[in-house]
């Protein structure tokens, strides 16, 4: 093996370490942020938006320090789950790149999210006032 590739190899390796520091487990969290991760591991898709809006702003988590690609994990499974808030944060994220492989901005995502949030927001809104004139 040449020596390029063991540069490679040994710099991945501390990467991931490094990156795996950062990732938490619910048991390694406490009170109501551990609360709120072990409801969003069970499916719970309005604790999967809460742990991914700790994960956005860092409030809760060890030195109060955010975590944009868990916070757009977790929003994004809370939309799936049909989460309207979520889904709008899912296209906030896109649109600013965070929690993106290179925090790249997307905005083709970001539309597609912000329409799926709109649609799901007016769909649950039932009909307008204007549309129950004369009813």
């Amino acid at each position: 093996m040449n020596a390029f590739k063991c540069l490679v190899i040994i710099i991945s390796l501390l990467f991931h370490q490094v990156y795996a520091e950062d990732k938490l487990t619910c048991d390694e969290m406490k009170g109501h942020v551990q609360s709120v991760c072990k409801k969003a591991i069970t499916g719970d898709a309005d604790a999967m938006y809460d742990l991914g809006l700790m994960y956005d702003t860092g409030e809760g988590l060890p030195g109060n320090k955010p975590n944009y690609q868990e916070a757009f994990k977790w929003y994004k499974k809370a939309a799936e789950g049909g989460d309207v808030s979520a889904m709008y944060n899912v296209g906030v994220m896109y649109y600013l790149g965070e929690g993106q492989p290179g925090n790249k901005p997307n905005s083709k995502e970001a539309i597609k999210w912000y329409t799926k949030a709109a649609g799901e927001y007016e769909a649950s809104a039932g009909p307008s006032k204007s549309q129950n004139v004369g009813t």
